[in-house]
């Protein structure tokens, strides 16, 4: 011990050797606490704490969809997306919960999550209306009453059950699904003249006002 480390007498200061060679190593590792330390190479070949029945269960539980209160549901049947419209992460930084907008992911896949707004008021997707023409209404329509025969004629189903669920699918079809038609066509006339006036436009033109909004701000 050098001079510099000698003990002093009670209440000295004790003033360390800066000078010493060995002052600012590292502190050796406790060879007591070696066992403690992660092993990358046994890590790589870690073994899940499930069993091959739990994860099939798991995943099978994870796949179903969220259920939305009754309440809520109840209330988005009358809302008209007429209030406040947020962007997906304007709408969760709100800590409303994602998972109970409808159809969420397969909307956001098929429209583009930049043509997505959320209603603030029931949480439903409200799609850009320059994105659904008259046309692709029609089609979904004549494909969805098209489904329901060849459903039947499919399955060879005879069963009083599935004959009235495909028959009130037709029905919906050929009146609500035409009303809704009748409805965008309208509001597809009535939005040429307030943009080109009281001249006639192209019916390839694509504009559907649902929601009353063409595009949404960038």
């Amino acid at each position: 011990m050098s001079k510099k480390h000698k003990k002093h007498g009670k209440g000295s200061m004790f003033i360390p050797d800066t000078d010493r060679k060995d002052y600012n190593r590292e502190p050796k590792k406790d060879k007591k606490n070696k066992g403690l330390e992660l092993d990358k190479k046994s890590m790589r070949h870690s073994q899940s704490t499930l069993s091959d029945k739990e994860i099939r269960v798991n995943r099978e539980l994870m796949a179903i969809p969220a259920s939305v209160p009754e309440k809520l549901a109840e209330n988005r049947s009358k809302c008209n997306h007429s209030g406040k419209l947020l962007t997906l992460k304007e709408y969760s930084e709100k800590r409303y919960s994602v998972f109970m907008i409808p159809h969420l992911d397969a909307m956001r896949a098929f429209f583009g999550e930049e043509n997505l707004r959320v209603c603030a008021d029931c949480g439903e997707l409200v799609v850009t209306s320059s994105k659904i023409s008259t046309q692709d209404v029609y089609v979904a329509l004549m494909t969805l009453y098209a489904a329901t025969n060849s459903v039947l004629a499919t399955s060879g189903a005879t069963d009083s059950k599935s004959l009235k669920l495909t028959n009130s699918i037709k029905e919906m079809v050929d009146d609500q699904g035409m009303k809704l038609l009748k409805i965008m066509t309208y509001l597809e006339h009535e939005t040429k003249k307030t943009i080109n006036g009281p001249s006639v436009a192209s019916d390839d033109d694509d504009v559907s006002s649902l929601n009353g909004v063409t595009t949404f701000a960038k």
